[in-house]
């Protein structure tokens, strides 16, 4: 018997089948996304140069998550995590991915903030990558994850508001390991700020920067949204 069918003997891998059918192409051929990723990394880089080290602890549009946590994140999805180290988390997890980067984040974080950003200095050109994790997705993350700094800290977004509607596409599409391209079923979206819109639906309209926010599940964005689907993706998990 073929492996897949070995696989779909059991209840899990019918499902685990099941789930990759319903994948969706993410991202764009075309794209490097390991080069975008340093790209991004080279951005936030010059924002946390630029912190004191009592920004470190300010909040961020991540749930429970200071400035610390989030870098210690991204330094997570960039270093290659010893066996040793990974399969206690991922065990105590039960195999949960979102949960063992959320751990692995929360143990770092707990670095001096020089010892942070000399962590992340060290990871820019790190072209690692957790192997259930499409590039784009990764590349998405660290977009996403450096408005969830900028926000709180009300300092502009850097980079060309172009890489911000490829996000929001990305994010659309992406039905595992993470589901968040559900949020964005059946609603159009139009940003005011740039000449992209997605989708059909009723309408969620709003800068460019608030929408990838807003499909990312970020609560703070949906006050600057406006729209018969603003409601529709609020009330989304």
């Amino acid at each position: 018997m073929s492996a897949a069918g070995e696989i779909g003997r059991s209840g899990a891998g019918r499902a685990l089948l099941q789930v990759l059918r319903q994948r969706r192409s993410v991202g764009f051929k075309d794209h490097d996304y390991q080069a975008l990723i340093i790209e991004e990394r080279r951005r936030l880089l010059e924002l946390l140069e630029s912190l004191d080290e009592s920004k470190w602890d300010h909040e961020t549009l991540c749930e429970g998550w200071r400035v610390r946590e989030v870098v210690a994140h991204l330094i997570s999805g960039g270093t290659r995590v010893p066996v040793s180290e990974m399969v206690p988390l991922m065990v105590r997890h039960r195999g949960d991915v979102d949960g063992f980067f959320a751990a692995d984040a929360e143990r770092r974080a707990v670095a001096e903030p020089q010892a942070l950003l000399e962590a992340f200095r060290a990871m820019i050109e790190s072209r690692v990558k957790p192997p259930v994790v499409p590039a784009a997705l990764m590349w998405c993350d660290n977009v996403i994850h450096g408005l969830d700094i900028r926000w709180p800290l009300a300092l502009p977004d850097p980079g060309p508001a172009e890489r911000l509607t490829e996000t929001a596409t990305c994010l659309s599409a992406m039905t595992w390991p993470s589901r968040i391209g559900c949020r964005a079923d059946g609603l159009r979206f139009m940003a005011d700020d740039a000449d992209w819109s997605m989708g059909d639906g009723p309408q969620v309209s709003g800068p460019i920067d608030a929408i990838v926010l807003g499909i990312a599940g970020r609560r703070a964005a949906f006050e600057r949204l406006r729209g018969p689907g603003v409601p529709l993706l609020a009330a989304r998990p």
